[in-house]
């Protein structure tokens, strides 16, 4: 049995379809930085002139409720 767990899920696609196909979607790392590029273009835009006196724990909190709407 691999040690991978990519390769055990698609291994294990034939027993369990629907969790695999989520599996695999979660565990495949990835290839670019976008996901930090984005983080950091909103934080730009949400910390400014007028948000100057954000702690870190506050800003924090906003990007966290930005990235769940």
């Amino acid at each position: 049995m691999p040690d991978d767990a990519l390769l055990i899920w698609k291994d294990m696609c034939k027993v369990y379809p629907i969790l695999s196909k989520v599996a695999v979607k979660y565990l495949v790392p990835f290839a670019t930085s976008v996901p930090s590029e984005r983080l950091v273009s909103k934080t730009g835009l949400t910390l400014n002139k007028q948000r100057n006196r954000l702690t870190s724990k506050h800003l924090n909190q906003l990007l966290f409720f930005k990235r769940i709407e």
